[in-house]
């Protein structure tokens, strides 16, 4: 099959580079190989995936930051005009490095094929958050620490179409149909708030 041509169009590397140049990160325009390095959602799934708008980044003391925009097709073969067949798929994606490795846990939307969130389903204290994600996690008391109620409600007003996951010595992070240059500044406004608050419940359990 022939790669789409909608994998490389409105790649937004303008708006990316200027994002960087404004805040003092490094942008490269591709790293494809990225997409091989993390098991689980968003990964691992589709055909001819592709990563642009690699941007490396620091906010106060938390260094390390990654980010890109991460965009793939999946082929149906149901679909009767050929147009139709090729559905794509984009995410801006964060990875921020914890201190430590964490326990298990997760927030997701929807149902996965190739992906299963590790642990059981974790009660939150925030109904609406309750109801919007699917909260999973190894270990109850963690996912309490870090899942502060405050924070849940700021991710309700600005986070929608946002999954995460820390598993690991990472948190992972993919907004569906969200840009690096336009998105990712007010993303981190609740990403690494998040991470510290996983930093601070793992150094108290031990």
């Amino acid at each position: 099959m022939t790669e789409p041509a909608e994998l490389a169009g409105d790649l937004r590397h303008e708006e990316a580079i200027s994002l960087g140049e404004r805040n003092g990160w490094h942008h490269t325009h591709e790293e494809h190989s990225l997409a091989e390095r993390w098991p689980g959602a968003p990964f691992g799934h589709g055909s001819w995936p592709k990563i642009h708008n690699v941007m490396r980044a620091q906010v106060g003391e938390r260094t390390g930051i990654l980010a890109f925009d991460y965009r793939y097709c999946v082929f149906s073969e149901t679909d009767a005009d050929v147009s139709d067949r090729y559905m794509l798929h984009r995410y801006l994606v964060v990875v921020i490095p914890l201190a430590a490795p964490v326990p298990a846990l997760s927030a997701s939307e929807g149902h996965y094929s190739h992906w299963r969130p590790k642990g059981e389903r974790v009660p939150v204290q925030h109904e609406r958050f309750g109801e919007h994600y699917d909260v999973v996690g190894d270990d109850p008391d963690f996912a309490a620490a870090v899942l502060e109620p405050e924070w849940m409600t700021r991710v309700l007003k600005r986070m929608r179409r946002t999954e995460w996951r820390l598993e690991g010595p990472e948190l992972i992070a993919w907004a569906r149909d969200q840009h690096v240059g336009h998105d990712l500044e007010a993303l981190l406004e609740v990403l690494v708030p998040l991470a510290d608050a996983a930093d601070r419940a793992a150094l108290s359990s031990r």
